[in-house]
């Protein structure tokens, strides 16, 4: 399990973009609220651009959730509704367990099952896309990563899904190629990524290897980054520093 680390700093980190990011133990829900979330994910996106061909009890499956959910590797974004309760707004599953076909890719990183963390079904409501909140997701993996003590970062997309693609490349992810009939179900192949994680990452800001650059720095999402929120990531940082360092 990769959740066991202090979840008070990253969640305070990314509070700043109107997302709370949320490990397992740093917040309680019920496998419902979970499978609540991906089945209005998928009745919102279905028939549109942003369309992810996902299906109901299929994938994602609720068994594979409530596996998940019971495993303590379900990751939400939390944000807050107009009358003030709290909501999933994006949600992923993360774990050591690439699907068939992972371990024919040529991965960049030399890394042991044991040191890579894989993304699975991630995902943000329609009603709030456009708010920085996929990066926001895809930056907290990271630093999961990190924290873990893992060597690597590893996903897959469709080959249409250019905004993903695009979104993952800015964030640091490679490109390691195409596996052809990758999601066997839909006849569709997939681009496989890989994000390789630094042992040592002093990264404040929300920059991936850049400094910071002030008391409110913008991020790719627009919003700022708070002096609490640079000393929380370099806490981060600190912690992580460590716990890998031989």
């Amino acid at each position: 399990m990769v959740s066991n680390y202090r979840a008070s700093w990253i969640e305070e980190f990314y509070r700043c973009s109107g997302l709370r990011v949320t490990i397992p133990d740093g917040y309680f829900f019920e496998f419902d609220q979970v499978l609540d979330f991906y089945t209005n994910m998928i009745d919102g996106m279905r028939g549109t651009e942003f369309d992810v061909c996902w299906e109901h009890d299929v994938h994602p499956s609720s068994a594979f959730l409530r596996a998940s959910v019971d495993a303590g590797e379900v990751y939400v974004g939390l944000v807050e509704d107009g009358e003030g309760a709290t909501c999933i707004a994006s949600a992923m599953v993360l774990n050591g367990e690439g699907d068939a076909g992972y371990e024919s890719v040529s991965w960049h990183v030399a890394a042991a099952p044991d040191e890579v963390l894989v993304v699975h079904v991630l995902g943000t409501l329609p009603a709030y896309h456009g708010r920085g909140f996929a990066r926001a997701m895809m930056e907290a993996c990271i630093d999961v990563a990190r924290a873990a003590g893992k060597r690597a970062v590893r996903l897959d997309t469709f080959t249409t899904n250019v905004r993903a693609q695009s979104l993952y490349e800015s964030c640091g992810f490679a490109n390691c190629g195409v596996c052809e009939g990758f999601y066997d179900r839909l006849g569709r192949s997939a681009v496989m990524y890989e994000y390789a994680v630094q042992k040592i990452a002093l990264c404040v800001g929300g920059f991936p290897d850049r400094p910071y650059s002030g008391p409110a720095a913008p991020r790719p999402c627009g919003c700022k980054v708070t002096f609490k929120c640079v000393l929380a990531r370099l806490a981060l940082a600190i912690d992580t520093y460590f716990r890998v360092m031989p």
